[in-house]
């Protein structure tokens, strides 16, 4: 199966989301069976898939230390600064203890499920596959970015293309860490911030200023530059 991926990643990597996901939700579906709560259940069905496929692929998931070269590691952490500051500008409060249990939860699930399949094997066998790093980059984005399209049904399309643009751009700043750190479990950190940092106030916002949206859109356009020019600088490739 490993080297089914390596040879044919792209096709690979669609019936590994399809099948990760479809098995995820079988797991949900079993646990409403038992009044779980299904924020709950779908967490601990996506932490289990992801594990799962950590154990497969345990070989070649290896890499570089979590603390290695962690200034490339900063731009990442202007996502968090952006949650906290649109949560606190529109009068979101912190939530207590639950909120906080509930925020590590809901965090843990997508940090590990999603790195697995975007970053590591889907990289990890373009890579093998002989995809240059700025390819295995935009491509890995693109993935990840419309993955999370399923989460939009019913959405005004300006913040359906809002929250496609900003998975793009975490996609894109995740991967150029990986790529230039190989370290999964450091973008699995990172990662686990950026969710849990959104997901700890009672009452969020359900809309945004201009301004907002501005500032917004500067950072999106400023990390996926940085992320390119990381992944660039790393091995010399053609920004094409």
């Amino acid at each position: 199966m490993i080297k089914h991926g390596e040879s044919k990643p792209i096709l690979f990597e669609i019936t590994l989301i399809v099948g990760a996901f479809v098995v995820a939700g079988v797991i949900t579906a079993a646990g409403s069976l038992f009044n779980i709560h299904p924020s709950l259940t779908t967490s601990v069905a996506r932490v289990f898939v992801g594990v799962v496929l950590l154990i497969i692929y345990r070989n070649v998931l290896k890499g570089g230390s979590v603390f290695n070269n962690l200034v490339i590691v900063l731009p990442a952490l202007l996502f968090v600064v952006w949650n906290l500051y649109y949560n606190l500008a529109g009068g979101a409060q912190f939530g207590g203890m639950a909120f906080y249990v509930e925020a590590v939860v809901i965090a843990i699930a997508p940090a590990i499920f999603e790195e697995v399949i975007f970053r590591g094997i889907f990289i990890h066998n373009m890579r093998a596959s002989g995809y240059s790093d700025m390819k295995c980059l935009w491509i890995s984005a693109a993935f990840f970015s419309l993955v999370h399209l399923t989460n939009l049904v019913g959405q005004p399309p300006l913040i359906i293309g809002l929250q496609v643009i900003y998975a793009f751009s975490v996609g894109l700043v995740l991967g150029a860490i990986y790529i230039r750190n190989g370290s999964l479990l450091q973008v699995m950190i990172i990662h686990f911030l950026i969710d849990f940092f959104s997901n700890i106030f009672m009452d969020a916002p359900t809309s945004a200023s201009w301004t907002q949206i501005g500032i917004f859109a500067a950072l999106l356009i400023c990390e996926g530059i940085c992320a390119v020019w990381l992944v660039a600088r790393n091995r010399g490739d053609k920004l094409h």
